[in-house]
């Protein structure tokens, strides 16, 4: 029997380890959701932004194909997460 365990009433074990060591297992799918919405965010705008550093580049258009671009990926952003968020509301 180790330290984190007690023989209760009948033999069974009892665990008795306490809730301010690391997160459980079950805490994580939020954690992992935070991080989905972040790394969506983070994704989204670069590759809006990555677009209209291109298109200013190809055409010589700056810095409107960046500022297109920045909004593009900012709308696709927020539309990602609505859709994301739907999941847990």
């Amino acid at each position: 029997m180790s330290g984190r365990e007690a023989q209760g009433e009948g033999g069974e074990k009892k665990d008795l380890r306490n809730d301010a060591g690391p997160p459980a297992i079950k805490d994580l799918p939020g954690l992992a959701a935070f991080v989905s919405l972040g790394s969506t965010i983070a994704t989204c705008v670069a590759v809006g932004v990555a677009i209209g550093l291109g298109v200013d580049q190809w055409l010589s258009f700056a810095p409107w194909g960046l500022v297109a671009g920045l909004v593009l990926g900012v709308v696709a952003a927020v539309v990602s997460v609505y859709k994301l968020a739907r999941r847990w509301l």
